[in-house]
């Protein structure tokens, strides 16, 4: 309701928040999730946030959430612990759903990967558990396929690094694994990843531009790279399904899709190998090799 109204929470309501915090144990978790996306949606999420951790709500609600707190990170890069970089990277998102839950667990796997060697502090890896840890975290709280295949997926993509040694090849392949589109491309910028990184950026405390001059030259690489290229998706290969299962005698089975991603592969590398005779005998060759491994 504060979260609705902006209306701040008197004391004595807070001490009955947090005398009855025990009781949302036994509430529906499609109640929980109507009532954390208002939060998540409203002006300023961290202002609830931070309310409902110090309350005690968020240790039954999302107690993945909320052990982030205790999680800290190397003074000279993160201003921040964990959990206060990710409610303040969650603010730094518009109002949108899939933006703020990503926002909000982008770093959500860091306590489980967290080492300290020498004083040094690292991470590896945390968007992968992270992106697994928020699924599970949404499918326990009901939320929809769509935004669960959505939020995860910029979880796992979000700690991309470009740097001027990308070669066309990398730029393509991160295309590829971005998702990005044809719309996409007229306004690039406005990529939900190259979103997400502006918020993280602007939740660390220290940064205080959301762009860098070096994420600019990215996005003109990509596309430029984008109009240059042929293939960045399976449907843009000059060979489909049909003409792979019609000349190899291959009867309908996920083996066509995976022949299919393999040879998407191969333009990434090449896009002028884009090319029927080409893609028809990288197929031979495939096939070939997997009854090779079917044999050992």
């Amino acid at each position: 309701m504060a979260a609705r109204t902006k209306y701040a929470i008197s004391n004595h309501v807070k001490f009955a928040i947090s005398e009855c915090s025990a009781l949302l144990a036994s509430a529906s978790q499609e109640a929980i999730r109507a009532e954390l996306e208002e939060i998540l949606l409203s002006h300023k999420p961290s202002t609830y946030l931070r309310s409902m951790r110090k309350l005690g709500v968020l240790k039954i609600i999302l107690p993945e959430l909320a052990r982030c707190y205790s999680c800290k990170q190397d003074k000279r890069y993160h201003k921040y612990n964990v959990f206060t970089h990710l409610v303040y990277s969650c603010d730094n998102t518009e109002p949108n759903l899939v933006l703020r839950l990503a926002a909000l667990f982008h770093d959500i796997g860091k306590p489980m990967v967290k080492k300290e060697i020498n004083g040094k502090i690292t991470f590896h890896k945390h968007e992968v558990i992270g992106a697994k840890e928020t699924e599970i975290i949404l499918r326990r709280l009901k939320f929809d396929n769509k935004t669960i295949s959505q939020v995860t997926h910029l979880i796992r993509m979000h700690m991309y690094h470009y740097t001027r040694k990308y070669t066309d090849a990398g730029v393509r392949r991160f295309i590829t694994n971005a998702g990005v589109t044809k719309e996409d491309i007229n306004d690039i910028g406005n990529l939900p990843l190259f979103k997400i990184r502006k918020a993280e950026r602007l939740g660390n405390g220290f940064k205080k531009q959301a762009v860098t001059q070096r994420q600019l030259d990215f996005e003109k690489r990509i596309v430029t790279t984008f109009k240059e290229s042929s293939g960045f998706a399976v449907s843009d290969l000059v060979v489909d399904g049909a003409d792979i299962k019609r000349i190899f005698g291959l009867k309908p089975s996920p083996k066509i899709g995976k022949i299919l991603n393999h040879l998407l592969k191969i333009i990434m590398e090449d896009p002028k190998a884009n090319d029927e005779r080409i893609l028809l005998h990288c197929t031979l060759d495939y096939l070939l090799d997997d009854q090779e491994k079917e044999k050992e």
